[in-house]
């Protein structure tokens, strides 16, 4: 007879809360994955969210779901048509709202999401989200737990880190890369002043001015950073 070998838990689905605190009108950023786990494709595979309280409404023009119109807004089922899934294969997708300006501190936003398949294959997974800051996890209460952040004393939710070192660039005036900001630093950010080299501007603002050259002023004769990931 014939034998069909299937894993336990053929379809998976898996949330990591990239901003994992919430503050009042903060961006925010969860991955959801699905994964095939079987040694088989699985066929019309379809991802679904419940959108949650204490959020923005979100328009479907800003990320790669679909609502039941043009905006997601709390209680509504949003999803992915993901089609097809090989054997192994997973894929991620990302819902970025924006926490309401009124939520209160101490309080949870779960979202709750499962994936299911044309063989009634269904599987779960949910995140929450803590509202207000857990200083142990996040020292500078940006929503980027301590464990990745790239600037973890100075608040940068957006991780912006230009150049790549490992830095955020609103911890990171060492121009030069020499882990220490000195002169050879001040030199070289001069001829960047009224320009918008994004490594000289420090603050994200799109244009390098006084304000760049007084997160410089503050690192003098200091390592940049900390940072979690640096090498």
């Amino acid at each position: 007879s014939n034998t069909v070998i299937r894993s336990s838990i053929s379809l998976s689905v898996d949330l990591n809360a990239i901003t994992f605190t919430a503050a009042p009108s903060r961006d925010l950023n969860v991955q959801l994955t699905v994964t095939n786990n079987d040694l088989f494709p699985r066929f019309g595979v379809t991802l679904y969210a419940r959108y949650p309280d204490d959020l923005f409404q979100l328009f479907e023009s800003d990320f790669d779901g679909d609502c039941s119109s043009t905006t997601c807004t709390r209680g509504e089922l949003v999803q992915w048509p993901l089609m097809n899934l090989g054997a192994g294969e997973s894929f991620t997708v990302t819902l970025p709202p924006r926490a309401l300006s009124t939520i209160v501190d101490g309080s949870l936003i779960n979202i709750l999401a499962w994936v299911e398949d044309d063989q009634g294959v269904e599987a779960r997974g949910s995140v929450a989200l803590y509202t207000g800051c857990l200083a142990a996890l996040d020292s500078d209460c940006d929503g980027i737990s301590n464990s990745i952040d790239n600037c973890l004393l100075v608040a940068n939710t957006d991780q912006r880190d230009t150049n790549g070192d490992g830095f955020g660039n609103i911890c990171d005036p060492d121009l030069n890369g020499d882990n220490v900001v000195n002169f050879f630093d001040v030199f070289d950010f001069v001829p960047f002043f009224n320009t918008d080299e994004p490594d000289a501007d420090f603050d994200g603002s799109g244009f390098v001015n006084f304000l760049d050259f007084s997160i410089m002023a503050d690192y003098f004769l200091d390592p940049p950073g900390p940072s979690a990931i640096a090498p």
